[in-house]
């Protein structure tokens, strides 16, 4: 199951690169990512077509929650092969391994 959502998200992440890409080589205006298009379409369905949505709003929230989804999972994968070669050098259960992953773990805190 974890393979398909991270080919759903590739192809997805694909599908907006080549869009944006001919939004800015056409100098058009966006017309809304699939996502967007089809909670809003989703929300206007269940609502029996009282409710209408913003589709461009909803298209940066859907946007803006992949890209941080993308982030978090990045950024634990950096610290879990950061932990094993630190573990690897210096041992698992030593002070100095355990006082270099929380420092690590505090200087990404910080950047975010």
């Amino acid at each position: 199951a974890q393979k398909v959502v991270g080919k759903g998200l590739a192809v997805y992440c694909a599908f907006q690169i080549v869009n944006s890409l001919l939004a800015v080589l056409s100098q058009r205006s966006g017309m809304g990512d699939p996502a967007g298009r089809l909670i809003s379409l989703a929300v206007w369905a269940m609502s029996g077509g009282t409710v209408r949505v913003n589709q461009e709003a909803v298209s940066q929230v859907v946007t803006l929650a992949f890209v941080g989804v993308l982030a978090a999972v990045s950024l634990r994968g950096f610290i879990k092969n950061t932990t094993r070669l630190l573990a690897a050098r210096l041992g698992g259960g030593s002070r100095a391994h355990r006082s270099l992953v929380c420092s690590l773990a505090n200087a990404v805190g910080l950047y975010f």
